[in-house]
């Protein structure tokens, strides 16, 4: 529902006068009224900055009214209505006045948000979205029920016993939370108490059953250098680990990166390229989060740095070997995600070219959903395709856009494969000509972004995988010998050392 300040000026009050109509609309589920109120919102917007935090969270109901009076529970690859909730929210979120529209609104905003992308499969940003909506309101019970339950969803889709366990307590927990006396409800929920409740007998019955040992999460070694401490910390608090425990917070237990593919079937002759493929995506993401690390840690100058001539052109430019380490870990993560088509390719066997793939093209035949993807139940896959629509625009106004700096960082990725970026210190209105700049502070956000999403698609391939072995299995009912295959783990190139 629609959160209503008091008024503090005429633009205000018609803003509140706004929310009252969007309330009584939802309430009464019409949906010309609320077309016509999303049009109000938008003309609002168009007029004025102020409130503007605000109006895209009402538009955001509006479309959520919308995507319920007309689809409530679809299964559809493209639900218009929900992702312009999606979108609308995150341009709420974006906004300059989002630190002003006080704690409530911004927790209603975060915990929206949340709740949509892992009603679509996005649960593990989903989960940083519930985190940030607790540091506003740490009792918020509507954020700690949802999250622990998508805790306890994330945790059955693992095939790591003990992985999962672990994450089934913090979820009994969160669900404990949101049923104290002392949590903050913001409205009312029907239903919400009794499905809670629900969740968190089934989750204590299940912790009973595995009885497991209690663990210190932050009892384990960071590294033995003070760089390598730095590195980790630095990885933890910005969630760039391969680990399902990361969703718990900062803790030294996720300092790793133990995630990787579910067992699956194969032929006994095939080899397991998966596998190597996988394998070979964790190392290149490994590589670039170090690279990203490394342009940021200290300010020494590099050797390589020291007798390489460049010509000072006046415009605030930032050169040097760190600066090429942020520009190679944004080109790496956003290759990732092309990689991860061509994963997806194979795995399905869909046939496609593979030297013309990436994953905003990889679903679509003539504009529909190909048919080997538009009937699976598989709720990881449907997350991938989701986060696809993160990168799918070639302009900030496409309509495929779910993502206010969709075509950013699609443009952004372009330029640095086939044009000239230069990056600045500074923003300047100095003259460009033919080359495209970015400040360092943009740049450096944008590769934040794309390790995210290239780490969640990690994430959601290998949940995708396991969702369709289990398929697979329930599906077989013909009595065939299944032999097992175990490998080991990679002790590394000779002549290198050994990695654990």
């Amino acid at each position: 529902m629609t959160q209503r300040p008091p008024a503090k000026s005429a633009r205000i009050a018609k803003v509140d006068a706004l929310a009252i109509a969007i309330d009584a609309a939802i309430e009464a589920a019409n949906q010309q009224e609320l077309e016509a109120l999303d049009k109000r919102c938008a003309a609002m917007l168009k007029a004025s900055s102020e409130e503007e935090a605000r109006l895209w969270y009402y538009r955001s109901n509006v479309q959520a009214a919308l995507q319920n009076t007309t689809d409530a529970q679809s299964w559809k690859w493209r639900q218009p209505h929900r992702e312009r909730q999606i979108l609308y929210l995150r341009r709420a979120k974006a906004t300059a006045g989002f630190a002003a529209v006080g704690p409530e609104c911004r927790t209603q905003i975060l915990t929206n948000l949340a709740n949509t992308l892992n009603s679509l499969g996005r649960s593990i940003e989903a989960l940083q979205l519930y985190d940030q909506a607790l540091d506003q309101i740490p009792r918020f019970a509507v954020a700690l029920g949802n999250r622990g339950i998508a805790r306890a969803e994330l945790a059955r889709q693992l095939y790591d016993a003990g992985n999962a366990i672990v994450l089934m307590q913090a979820a009994a927990v969160d669900i404990g939370r949101a049923l104290a006396p002392d949590a903050f409800w913001d409205n009312d929920y029907p239903g919400a108490i009794d499905l809670y409740q629900r969740w968190l007998d089934w989750l204590t019955a299940v912790i009973a059953h595995n009885r497991p040992r209690a663990i210190d999460v932050d009892g384990f070694s960071l590294g033995r250098t003070k760089t390598e401490k730095r590195f980790r910390r630095w990885a933890l608090e910005n969630q760039l680990f391969l680990s399902p425990l990361s969703v718990l917070g900062p803790h030294a237990i996720a300092a790793a990166d133990p995630f990787g593919l579910p067992p699956h079937r194969g032929s006994f002759d095939e080899p397991p390229h998966f596998i190597a493929w996988y394998n070979q995506m964790k190392q290149e993401f490994a590589a670039a989060r170090l690279m990203l690390f490394e342009s940021i840690d200290g300010n020494d100058r590099h050797y390589a740095d020291r007798d390489l001539l460049l010509v000072d052109t006046l415009d605030f430019h930032a050169f040097g070997l760190k600066v090429e380490k942020q520009r190679i870990a944004f080109r790496m993560a956003y290759g990732l995600l092309d990689k991860i088509a061509g994963f997806l390719n194979g795995y399905f066997k869909l046939g496609d070219d593979p030297n013309r793939l990436s994953l905003r093209t990889v679903w679509p035949t003539k504009g529909q959903i190909r048919s080997e993807f538009a009937d699976r139940p598989n709720l990881p896959l449907r997350g991938l395709y989701w986060l696809s629509l993160d990168l799918l625009a070639a302009e900030p106004a496409d309509i495929d856009a779910i993502a206010p700096d969709a075509a950013e960082l699609n443009q952004l990725r372009n330029a640095l494969e086939h044009r000239c970026v230069v990056l600045r210190e500074v923003d300047t209105t100095l003259p460009t000509g033919i080359i495209e700049t970015r400040t360092m502070l943009e740049f450096r956000q944008s590769t934040y972004r794309m390790m995210s999403l290239a780490r969640a698609a990690l994430f959601y391939l290998s949940l995708a995988v396991g969702r369709e072995e289990q398929k697979r299995d329930e599906e077989d009912t013909d009595d065939k010998i299944i032999l097992s295959r175990s490998l080991g783990t990679y002790r590394g190139v000779v002549g290198y050392g050994e990695f654990g």
